[in-house]
Parts: structure tokens; sequence; C-alpha cells
């Protein structure tokens, strides 16, 4: 459904009285007239998918979109800024099909991540030797 924004403009009216419009630049977006402070937008990216997305969405939207994304019932999740998939507005988790794009994205499990993490334990423990270092210098 995502695929054909008149379709989902139809559903979206039908299901949640959202009312689609475009904005100067052509953008599609959706809103309820009784709350048009919640807005989801239509986007296609750049590998051709397509989204709804809704900017600094508050617990009330993101339960919205959850039941959308159930609702469409062809596998959409809703998904955060930073890879999680919301389950409800206070849980969230990662996705199977994100892990690797989040890993490459945040560089979890590359050497240079292990190499900095390594290092910045050694700078702690070295920081902390020097604090009890002075500290029992002070004493004397």
């Amino acid at each position: 459904m995502l695929n054909r924004p008149q379709v989902l403009a139809a559903w979206l009216r039908k299901n949640f009285d959202f009312y689609a419009d475009t904005d100067d630049s052509g953008q599609q977006y959706f809103y309820r007239a009784d709350d048009q402070e919640r807005t989801l937008f239509y986007e296609v990216c750049d590998e051709g998918n397509r989204e709804l997305l809704a900017i600094g969405p508050d617990d009330t939207l993101l339960a919205l979109m959850i039941d959308i994304a159930r609702l469409l019932g062809d596998g959409s999740r809703v998904v955060g800024d930073e890879g999680e998939t919301y389950v409800s507005p206070v849980r969230s988790y990662t996705h199977p099909d994100d892990a690797a794009t989040l890993a490459a994205v945040y560089g979890h499990n590359s050497l240079g991540r292990k190499l900095f993490d390594f290092l910045l334990s050694i700078w702690i423990l070295l920081l902390l030797w020097l604090i009890v270092f002075l500290f029992k210098l002070w004493k004397e």
C-alpha cells in the first residue's frame, strides 16, 4: 500500500481520519483535522522504499504509527532514528533485519570500534590508578 500514495491516503482517511495534502515543495503529508501537530510525511527513499515519517513523535503519535503498521499487514514496522523497532511507545528492540545495517552505520563489532573500546578501558584504568596514587600521596 505504501507504493500507491492515493490508495494509502484513502486508507489513512478511512481508518485513522488522516487528511492528505502536499506542501509547496511537492512533499505529501498526512494530518488530522483535530490535531495538526501530529503529522506524517510520505517519502520515497534512495532505495526506492516508501516510508511514513514523523519528526519528533510523542508517545501518542508513536502508538498511532504502531497501529498503522499493524493494520497495513505487510510487515511494516515503526523504526526510530537509531534503528530501533518500536513495539509500543516505551518498548523497542533491534530487528534482525536491521542488525547488520546498524553495525555498519554505528561501527558495532568493527575492528576500529573494538580498538577504541580497548584503549578507552586502558585510559580509564590509568586515570583510576592516578587518582588512587595521588590520594595516597596526599594522605602521607
